[in-house]
């Protein structure tokens, strides 16, 4: 799928999805589309809450999956971010070496 179409099936995916409330809208990204299978990450504050992985599964693969016919399967992609990663490498080696 190109570039375009998958910012176009995002924009209409959250359009769709309903979030926890007002004040927390669910933000998410399309990493992919292959064969009928989608893949998905979770931004902001919904990425860390506790209950993501929950709700996802009881509710947004089913909003998604409403949203296109096109879409057969939804994979929520749980890794973390390799900047995030690198970042707190850095940070704790600072600190060790602080210390030693």
């Amino acid at each position: 799928m190109k570039k375009e179409e998958l910012l176009s099936l995002q924009d209409t995916i959250r359009s769709m999805i309903t979030p926890c409330d007002d004040s927390n809208p669910l933000s998410l990204e399309l990493i992919s589309f292959d064969e009928g299978v989608l893949e998905v990450r979770l931004l902001g504050s919904c990425r860390h809450c506790p209950a993501a992985q929950e709700t996802f599964e009881e509710t947004v693969r089913a909003q998604i999956l409403r949203s296109d016919p096109r879409i057969k399967s939804v994979i929520l992609n749980t890794e973390m971010d390799p900047e995030i990663i690198e970042f707190a490498r850095a940070f704790l080696n600072r600190r060790k070496g602080e210390r030693g």
